[in-house]
């Protein structure tokens, strides 16, 4: 959030602005023309000063606001995700989504969604991490990774 002095600075630069302007109206006529391009140009760097306050707080603001944006979708996110071994499924208005990976969403708070390996039913992999996981509460086979140096 933007700080209160900030605040009272446009407060006090859309002050100085009205005040020169009031001025301006209230002008003599027997006014100098000098003395009116001054208070002229007062006048502009006012509002320009003001301007870029405000754009300023415009632009906190906005990043501020996806900021909790951001929070509000990790608090649902967390309120609607379920641990069921060995995955992760995410229940919201009674229809479960999944399964996703457990080492992402502990870790990282991440849902990653697994891929259902086809030639082997119940074997589902993150592709991100490459961890295998097993559906039925067996131990999840080892990744690509583990076993190359078996080859031979």
């Amino acid at each position: 959030m933007p700080d209160f002095v900030f605040i009272a600075t446009i407060a006090n630069s859309l002050r100085v602005t009205t005040d020169i302007a009031k001025g301006l109206r209230e002008v003599d006529r027997g006014l100098q023309t000098a003395e009116l391009t001054s208070k002229l140009v007062d006048l502009m760097n006012a509002l320009t000063d003001a301007r870029a306050a405000v754009l300023s707080v415009q632009e906190e603001l906005s990043a501020k606001e996806q900021e909790v944006r951001e929070l509000q979708e990790k608090l649902d996110l967390r309120e609607h995700m379920t641990y069921s071994p060995p995955f992760y499924w995410l229940e919201k208005d009674g229809k479960r989504q999944g399964p996703f990976c457990q080492q992402y969403y502990d870790s990282e708070q991440r849902a990653i969604r697994l891929q259902e390996e086809t030639d082997d039913q119940g074997l589902w992999r993150c592709r991100t991490c490459e961890n295998y996981f097993q559906s039925g509460g067996r131990r999840p086979r080892q990744t690509l990774a583990d076993t190359e140096d078996d080859q031979y």
